[in-house]
């Protein structure tokens, strides 16, 4: 049954709140074509993409106790593109959906806020958008989508679903750990750096090393930024974050936000920094967490916030106060983020049109965003940063593996 309403889901209960610069909260999926953009049939195809996708027709609002979404009518418009990257959509003054569909010559960019939903919710609106759009300018049969859940599906909060109140996390004191510093380009803009590369060639190489896809190149970066930073920034360790989709491991079809997180931290002070010991210390810690016992105790350790008596009656002038100091000193526990969205599955009738997939976000410090289709895994590094050494150094380790990579940036003059 729909409502007029939604509680923000307990992931989203943070981001309102943060929000501050270059950190916009907004994520950006692309799709790229053999040719260019029509805009009429992208319009046609985000009409009948939002009837599938209703939830996503929403606007923030602001309650005496917690935000919310609310649902509208506003006809999301498609536009070329015309501001910068992951540039913020919610405005308190303005009725604004939270999400955007904008395209350039080949390429159609979905930015959605992470109030609204996450990766997954994302992939799965633009892959369903990319098919009707293929299929009216072709003349295709619509085959039916790999996505199929019903309006109470999608719309559940799957953090409140599956949250016990028991099974939590212990609270470890964490270490003062790796910041990156460094001049910042003005005007909150931000540099992206892509890589594509094949699949395959590196999956031989990561199952050479008995490592998974994910862990192998977090290792990779970890040991980018060791040999970026100062023998004095080495003092404190890096700490690497990596996003978790929870539903391969509790059972969701909800297009909002269901993730977590947790960090792969390594000590280049104390602990060997040859790249195989480095991995088997990632390896060892994604076996260790990648499973439901302990992903429900962060699921529950998260939620539990939520729950507490006196946050539900706190209002929301001091839960925004609050929620801005806890995101903000959760963000400074890592270095930098690493996530995998996965791999993109789009009708096999469509593949032929279809160019490559990438996914970037909005960030004050440094993230890397991986996804794969077909045999093009694209990995993205997002940051305010002038410097560019660390991605350099990421590409050239990996090249040097006899890996073929094509790089592309938003920046002129940047040699990788």
């Amino acid at each position: 049954m729909k409502t007029n309403w939604n509680r923000l889901d307990n992931a989203a209960m943070l981001f309102p709140s943060a929000k501050w610069g270059t950190e916009t909260l907004m994520f950006r999926f692309t799709c790229v074509l053999h040719e260019k953009i029509d805009h009429e049939t992208l319009q046609r195809a985000l009409n009948d993409t939002i009837q599938s996708f209703d939830i996503f027709r929403c606007v923030l609002k602001r309650g005496l106790f917690w935000y919310y979404l609310e649902h509208s009518e506003i006809k999301p418009v498609v536009r070329e593109e015309y501001h910068k990257l992951c540039a913020a959509i919610y405005d308190k003054r303005i009725k604004t959906l939270l999400f955007e569909v904008t395209y350039f010559e080949t390429r159609i960019n979905l930015e959605v806020s992470h109030i609204l939903s996450d990766g997954t919710g994302a992939t799965n609106f633009l892959t369903t958008l990319v098919s009707y759009y293929l299929s009216f300018r072709n003349g295709l049969e619509m085959p039916p989508v790999g996505f199929d859940a019903s309006y109470n599906q999608m719309q559940e909060d799957s953090f409140s679903k599956y949250y016990n109140g028991k099974d939590k996390l212990k609270k470890v004191r964490r270490r003062r750990v790796c910041r990156l510093r460094g001049n910042r380009y003005s005007g909150d803009m931000l540099r992206v750096i892509t890589g594509h590369l094949s699949v395959s060639a590196l999956l031989e190489i990561t199952h050479e090393k008995k490592s998974s896809l994910t862990a192998y190149l977090s290792a990779c970066l970890l040991n980018s930024i060791a040999e970026d930073i100062t023998v004095r920034q080495q003092k404190n360790p890096v700490s690497l974050c990596i996003p978790v989709n929870l539903r391969n491991y509790f059972p969701s079809q909800s297009a909002r936000n269901f993730f977590s997180t947790f960090s792969v931290v390594y000590d280049y002070s104390s602990e060997p920094t040859d790249f195989d010991t480095v991995l088997a210390k990632v390896n060892g810690v994604f076996k260790e967490k990648l499973t439901r016992e302990y992903l429900t105790g962060t699921l529950n350790s998260y939620t539990a916030a939520a729950h507490n008596p006196f946050a539900k009656i706190a209002p929301l002038f001091f839960k925004d106060i609050v929620l801005k100091i806890a995101y903000w000193r959760n963000k400074t526990r890592n270095t930098a983020t690493f996530s995998n969205v996965g791999i993109i599955k789009i009708p096999d009738i469509f593949n032929g049109y279809i160019e490559s997939f990438d996914v970037c976000t909005s960030t004050k410090f440094l993230q890397a965003n991986a996804i794969s289709y077909l045999d093009n895994f694209s990995v993205s590094f997002t940051t305010p940063f002038i410097n560019s050494d660390i991605e350099r150094r990421f590409f050239r380790m990996l090249s040097d593996l006899g890996l073929e990579i094509t790089i592309t940036s938003n920046t002129e003059g940047l040699e990788i």
